[in-house]
């Protein structure tokens, strides 16, 4: 361990990696998480616990690799080092006094850990409940020797599931599923719309449970909408305007030309909805209410239009007040229709997909955490739990912000009786630990509740401080990664209420971020953002690539000014700490890393910006393989040769250089 590291944080990591208790840590970003993780696993292989019986639970794959290799790591170096330095290292991580006997059992650990049937138990819980289930299938009601999806496979399953309900609901526009399709297509895009069903089917456990509480009348009713509403029943309502009524239409246009700007506007709009055809004059209507982003104008017209002609103005005034209240209540209405509409198409999709897996002996990844959960949750296989109880005394959990709570329900299931009945009273300790952080929290699209991990904190510890064992909680708020200055920005940009309630589910404590680097430099500069200005015309010729950007863009602008920057700093204009040093040198192009929310047209215009000012750039670290030159002029070859009447894929692959 670091010298420099403050006493009170040695504390805090020696307190929550004691293999006698269970514990719960809140780390900050750089603060050593997966540190705490691998000592307390090393604490327990210390105190004599078989590596078969400690269960570590990770979010991805890449952290499962990461805390074994680590774990691993450690151990084979034991067995390397003399007594002395074995001494040290011991003391590194555990407070218990090196013996001979000690030392010869650190040896042995690495042995002991290669040699366990499967190794070390560290997997992602994904990992671990599809072993599960490959043990026990019959009490799962799962296929014996079911395979996962993988993601290409499960893309597959969803297309080919959304074109067969889609042909279907072509088939019988009248039926219930063409019906749900036309509002559907009236209401979103092909990909936004491609995007809700996928997204449906992929969180079909949410939208079941909200069929079984009533579905579109649990909707309306949790948007205060009566049953008796709908967009038809408000379409009438709208039209059907007491202070205007249609035929005084024409006689209101001719008034308003004879005004200002404002108010040949206003008589446009409602000279439109006047000669719309039945179909589309809600919509005209409704324009003359509302902007061209959907919200209420400020005015409908001047102050010199209602000195001309009072009594229109009045009656314009009531109509807009009465309008104010209709659009709301419209839509609603409108919405609720539209999840109705997404709910039939999606739960006819959902049919289709989990009959195709049904087919092929398929679980996807979804499958997997709900077909282990509902298993421990039956009583009937409680004779499984009893398997898995006698096989597992401690478990870990990593990134534990991002559980979900189907997952956690796996946890809880799986820990029931570390502390109850028999299982608590046996003569072997047996604890749960889990770290995260609510503000990392970044897969709340897979599932993920990070208020969960605050509420699973105080389960825990409510049972098992009621069973009479130690729960210890702690944060760990010093970070080994960050300069002082740049931690400092971050709690001042959440010291905001406003910006600290979407950084965290609950509670008053403000953010505190604490910096070994205490005497690293710190620069932290806010641009303006860069925006479109309205004398600029991004002119881009008709045969340039579809995402091709013009020179006056936002996102090439912001990637030449990127570059600049980089180019002046690795020029001499600004200093950083050298590594391992406290001495300052202007930095290399391989100190600076560049974050984009996405790969896009962002991401190549600093590619092309870097390159261009002669900064050595690494470039996309990731290839879409059908789109590689050489594997378009294969398939295009592969076209010719299956197909001798393809001439246009013969004549891509003779042209292509």
């Amino acid at each position: 361990m670091r010298a420099d590291v403050p006493a009170d944080t040695r504390r805090k990591q020696e307190r929550v990696s004691d293999p006698a208790v269970s514990a719960w840590v809140a780390a900050n970003a750089g603060a050593g998480k997966t540190t705490v993780l691998v000592r307390r696993v090393i604490r327990l292989l210390l105190a004599g616990n078989p590596p078969a019986r400690i269960l570590c639970l990770t979010f991805t794959k890449a952290a499962a690799a990461n805390m074994a290799n680590k774990v691993l790591e450690t151990l084979s170096n034991w067995v390397r080092l003399d007594d002395e330095s074995l001494d040290a290292a011991i003391r590194e991580v555990s407070p218990l006094k090196p013996t001979p006997a000690l030392r010869a059992a650190a040896r042995r650990l690495f042995a002991q850990a290669l040699e366990t049937p499967g190794g070390l138990k560290v997997q992602t819980i994904h990992a671990f409940c599809d072993r599960v289930l490959h043990q026990f299938p019959i009490e799962a009601h799962v296929q014996a020797g079911f395979e996962v999806l993988d993601e290409i496979q499960e893309e597959e399953f969803l297309r080919r599931s959304r074109e067969a309900v889609l042909a279907e609901a072509a088939s019988d526009p009248n039926g219930p599923l063409g019906r749900a399709l036309a509002v559907a297509v009236a209401a979103a895009t092909d990909d936004s719309f491609n995007v809700a069903l996928t997204e449906s089917v992929r969180r079909r456990r949410k939208l079941l449970r909200l069929e079984e509480i009533g579905g579109k009348t649990a909707v309306a009713e949790a948007l205060r909408l009566p049953p008796d509403v709908d967009t038809e029943s408000m379409a009438k309502e709208i039209l059907a305007s007491p202070h205007l009524p249609k035929s005084d239409w024409p006689a209101a246009v001719q008034s308003l030309k004879e005004g200002s700007t404002t108010d040949r506007g206003l008589a446009a709009r409602l000279d439109a909805a006047a000669t719309a055809p039945d179909g589309s004059r809600l919509f005209s209507y409704l324009d003359v209410f509302l902007t061209e982003d959907g919200k209420l104008r400020s005015r409908l017209f001047t102050k010199e239009f209602a000195e001309r002609d009072p009594a229109l103005a009045e009656r314009l005034d009531r109509e807009f007040e009465r309008m104010t209240g209709l659009i709301d209540r419209y839509r609603t209405a409108e919405a609720v229709e539209r999840t109705a509409a997404l709910l039939t198409l999606a739960g006819r999709t959902i049919e289709r997909f989990q009959a195709m897996k049904r087919a092929r002996g398929a679980l996807d990844y979804s499958d997997l955490i709900a077909k282990t959960a509902e298993m421990l949750a039956d009583t009937g296989a409680a004779w499984v739990l009893y398997k898995l109880d006698g096989g597992i005394d401690h478990v870990l959990i990593d990134e534990a912000q991002d559980t979900s709570p189907e997952q956690w329900s796996v946890i809880e299931r799986l820990t029931e009786d570390f502390f109850a009945g028999r299982g608590a009273r046996e003569d072997r300790e047996r604890t749960i630990f889990a770290v995260g952080d609510e503000k990392q929290s970044i897969f709340s699209f897979q599932g993920a509740e990070p208020k969960k991990f605050g509420e699973m904190l105080r389960a825990f510890q409510l049972r098992i401080e009621k069973a009479g064992f130690e729960f210890r909680a702690e944060r760990l708020r010093l970070s080994f990664r960050s300069a002082r200055g740049v931690l400092e920005a971050v709690d001042t940009v959440f010291r905001r209420p406003e910006a600290f309630r979407g950084l965290s589910s609950g509670g008053d404590e403000s953010t505190i971020h604490e910096a070994i680097r205490t005497k690293a430099p710190a620069l932290v500069e806010i641009w303006e953002t860069e925006k479109p200005a309205d004398d600029e015309e991004d002119v881009i010729p008709w045969d340039a690539p579809l995402d091709a950007r013009s020179e006056a863009s936002p996102a090439v602008r912001l990637a030449q000014r990127i570059a600049e920057a980089v180019k002046y700093w690795t020029g001499g204009g600004f200093a950083i700490e050298d590594r391992g040093t406290f001495e300052l040198r202007a930095p290399k192009a391989a100190d600076v890393i560049v974050l984009v929310r996405q790969r896009g047209p962002l991401f190549d215009a600093i590619l092309q910006a870097l390159k261009k000012a002669g900064v050595p750039v690494a470039g996309a670290d990731r290839l879409m393989l059908t789109e590689h030159i050489a594997v378009m002029d294969l398939m295009a070859l592969g076209d010719a040769l299956t197909l001798e009447a393809d001439d246009l894929a013969l004549a891509c692959a003779l042209k292509s250089p």
